[in-house]
């Protein structure tokens, strides 16, 4: 196609032009092609709410991901994901949970302790999602891009009232501005050298 507008070209001496912009084209498109890859694919868990159906973080029930966390977190913070994968019904569960948790209100008054565990809770339930949604992996690293691809600390994004909040955002937006250190040992990251689940 190119070769015989570039024949049409020379006959009407613009084939000089017609390169130019034919490359222009070409380069455009891999740049947004490029700009697709760098961002990676989003993904959402939880559900939004409507305004009048949200809740204070300290009302949010937890029953529900402590069930869970009973059942697949054995006493040694390792989690079996393997059964919890293969149990659609506790993987819609998790799923309810999640949606569970977009019912928070983040902006409503509330307790310390309510919002430090609702946000809690929150990072480690997203974190799991993201483990049992790529489940067979060796690693959390193995989804960790840094360049081009899907990133789960930046692209598994939780629902919660009318904002997606990346782990990235809980970790360092939300949870570090609590000023509470031991968050470092409550948060877990899906990795041996991280805290326990409980």
């Amino acid at each position: 196609m190119i070769f015989i507008t570039m024949l049409i070209a020379r006959r009407r001496g613009m084939r000089k032009k017609i390169v130019v912009a034919s490359l222009t084209v070409v380069l455009f498109g891999l740049a947004g092609l490029a700009g697709l890859a760098w961002a990676g694919a989003k993904v959402y868990v939880g559900k939004r709410h409507e305004t009048d159906r949200l809740l204070p973080l300290d009302q949010i029930d937890h029953g529900a991901w402590d069930r869970l966390l009973k059942k697949y977190v054995a006493d040694d913070g390792l989690v079996d994901y393997a059964a919890w994968k293969n149990s659609p019904a506790d993987r819609d569960a998790l799923a309810d949970y999640l949606e569970t948790l977009g019912r928070g209100d983040p902006r409503a008054k509330t307790t310390a302790a309510g919002r430090l565990a609702f946000w809690i809770n929150a990072y480690n339930a997203v974190t799991l999602q993201g483990i049992l949604r790529e489940y067979p992996t060796s690693s959390i690293r193995n989804h960790t891009a840094k360049v081009f691809g899907y990133n789960i600390w930046d692209d598994l994004l939780l629902r919660v009232a009318s904002e997606d909040y990346s782990l990235n955002a809980i970790e360092h937006k939300v949870l570090r501005k609590l000023d509470e250190p031991r968050i470092h040992f409550a948060i877990v990251c899906a990795s041996i050298g991280c805290p326990l689940l409980r």
